[in-house]
């Protein structure tokens, strides 16, 4: 048997969120490469003999040689162990890229493109790897895959998009079907940011997608992610998922601020409700939801200036409604009253879905007509 470690998707030197100023910029930057360093300490730890990187170790335009240097001398210092990796979408094999130039340690080694093999000095370990050498792959390559000599440990390595039956990528589309074919003890995936299958602890397959030890954007918020270790032999697998902490990582949250009156009430109520060492170290969206007075407006730069010291960063959506007594509205006199009726009756004569969507226009009929800006709910900061 061979232990093993397999990581993925470090995207070193990734570009920061444009909501970083250039000093938190380069702090994020030199944050994914201390997740990277932790990373390989813990496959030192652990005894690793094989440290397996399914693509995306760095990112091909925006990568720096200091960066380059770094990531080389953290795997120098895993010697005797070998460190295999598979170039991805983000990190291909071309002529020009740190993978060919750069004069990486004797204990690395990188796949060019399509399918070749390492063979471990005595022989009974074979890795067979993919590397790109573009940014795009549209075939189901794994079923390409060359087989290992019978009575050695085989393991495969490659960066790709795990799909279900009838998926379509252009990230070398993955089946599940051309997975349970293989015929490798252990397929090392790569390319999803979050682990796949969505589970810690033992492997109960022989495959696994790690996910991204640092999330790059929102659409990452708090998955599951990780690193593979164990033991892959001609007999099976005896491999288990370590969930990896990130340093910063970006979260969804949606905080209900009914009958609150104002900017000063939701900033308390918000305090109260997120952790502070989450607040000053993560990354936040807030909904906000609920029903306020209809004289109450909430003002979102308002609600920033009073949040700025409390939030490394963090943006808003404003989904609260007014809360308008509507039977005492219908009984007004004039064209509001008379606006509420008649949406009452077509609300009442509808189906359950419609009469629900015609509620809400009734909300923001009314919203309208007191003046309240029905579309000004993001924070600037919301596209990056």
């Amino acid at each position: 048997m061979v232990i093993i470690l397999h990581a993925a998707d470090f995207h070193l030197d990734a570009p920061s969120p444009s909501f970083l100023v250039p000093g938190d910029a380069v702090r994020r930057r030199e944050e994914r490469l201390t997740a990277f360093e932790r990373v390989m300490r813990v496959a030192a730890e652990r005894g690793a003999e094989l440290v397996l990187i399914a693509g995306d170790l760095l990112e091909n335009v925006h990568a720096r040689r200091q960066t380059v240097r770094r990531a080389a001398e953290a795997f120098a210092a895993l010697q005797p162990a070998q460190v295999l990796i598979a170039p991805g979408n983000h990190d291909p094999f071309v002529s020009s890229g740190f993978y060919a130039v750069h004069e990486w340690p004797s204990n690395v080694h990188v796949f060019p493109p399509g399918w070749t093999q390492w063979t471990s000095r005595d022989g009974k370990c074979v890795v067979s790897g993919f590397g790109w050498d573009r940014a795009e792959i549209t075939e189901p390559l794994l079923r390409n895959c060359p087989p290992a000599p019978a009575g050695t440990v085989h393991i495969v390595l490659i960066h790709g998009d795990s799909l279900a039956r009838g998926g379509r990528s252009v990230y070398l589309p993955i089946s599940r079907g051309d997975l349970e074919s293989c015929r490798a003890q252990y397929v090392a995936l790569g390319h999803v940011h979050r682990a796949e299958p969505q589970q810690a602890g033992r492997l109960l397959q022989r495959w696994m997608n790690p996910g991204a030890p640092e999330p790059l954007d929102f659409g990452e918020a708090e998955a599951l992610r990780g690193v593979v270790w164990g033991r892959v032999g001609t007999d099976g697998c005896e491999l288990e998922l370590a969930p990896v902490k990130p340093m910063r990582e970006y979260r969804l949250r949606t905080i209900e601020v009914d009958g609150l009156d104002g900017e000063p009430a939701v900033a308390e109520r918000i305090r109260n409700q997120l952790p502070e060492d989450q607040r000053k170290r993560d990354f936040f969206r807030l909904t906000l939801t609920g029903r306020l007075e209809p004289d109450v407006k909430l003002s979102l730069v308002a609600l920033r200036g009073l949040l700025e010291d409390d939030f490394c960063f963090w943006e808003a959506e404003d989904q609260t409604h007014a809360a308008y007594h509507l039977e005492a509205i219908a009984a007004e006199p004039g064209f509001r009253g008379e606006f509420v009726r008649a949406m009452f009756e077509s609300a009442h004569a509808a189906s359950a879905q419609d009469a629900e969507e015609m509620m809400r226009a009734l909300e923001l009929g009314l919203e309208a007509m007191a003046g309240r800006d029905v579309n000004a709910q993001l924070l600037e900061e919301r596209p990056y």
